[in-house]
């Protein structure tokens, strides 16, 4: 559990090519816009309790963190 949001880990998929892990920071209450966040060192470069994803969780924003391969 965490303060004020919710983590879901998914793992997105297409057709063909690599499937995509990521993970979807949901606020309790969403009443903010949605963020696409991309790290150059992974989507658990800012997946702590104190990191950017969680912040913006806990002001109401929907956070999809993806890890790109390459």
């Amino acid at each position: 559990p965490h303060a004020g949001h919710r983590i879901d880990k998914l793992l997105l998929r297409r057709d063909e090519g690599i499937p995509l892990p990521a993970l979807l920071f949901v606020p309790h209450q969403v009443q903010g816009a949605a963020y696409l966040y991309l790290h150059g060192n992974g989507k658990q470069a800012e997946a702590t309790e104190d990191g950017r994803m969680a912040a913006l969780a806990r002001q109401g924003h929907l956070v999809l963190a993806i890890d790109l391969p390459g």
